[in-house]
């Protein structure tokens, strides 16, 4: 018995943000271009305004990088691969290292070699979450099952 064709409802997929554009560049890429921007204000102003409760210095390094980390995997398309991970890692932690030492050219902030390795930490551990979870996508969904892609079409 086949299902007659009235009760078919085919839903359109969602656009993920990557394919999404505005003036011919992707959203992500704005998001990003914007994210990095505040990163960058918010590390070389003379003094940082106190948000809120007193936060450590470093657990704002990691959190700022590990956001930045997410953005920068996520707006490089492809498979899951190392040389990908690994280039956006190179780009994080060249950053984090050009952002300290850029530091020490405003007035009242210096530079912290632990900074970095804050940076870096945030960085990697975003990119270690992004991959795992990148990987167990494609292998679960990308893979091949064993059962037919429209198994519902079947006759029983």
């Amino acid at each position: 018995m086949t299902t007659p064709t009235a009760y078919l409802i085919r839903l359109p997929l969602m656009q993920p943000i990557t394919k999404i554009r505005i003036f011919q560049v992707r959203l992500a890429v704005f998001i990003l271009a914007l994210y990095w921007a505040a990163i960058f204000t918010g590390t070389h102003l003379p003094v940082v305004p106190s948000i809120g409760a007193e936060v450590n210095d470093k657990v704002l390094h990691f959190g700022a990088f590990f956001g930045l980390g997410l953005l920068l995997c996520y707006v490089t398309t492809g498979p899951p691969s190392f040389r990908r991970f690994g280039i956006v890692a190179g780009i994080a932690i060249a950053y984090g290292v050009i952002d300290e030492l850029t530091q020490m050219l405003v007035p009242g902030r210096h530079s912290d070699p632990y900074d970095v390795l804050a940076d870096a930490a945030g960085a990697l551990s975003a990119i270690g979450l992004y991959a795992t979870g990148s990987l167990f996508y494609h292998r679960k969904w990308h893979a091949p099952h064993s059962w037919p892609v429209d198994r519902w079409a079947e006759e029983p």
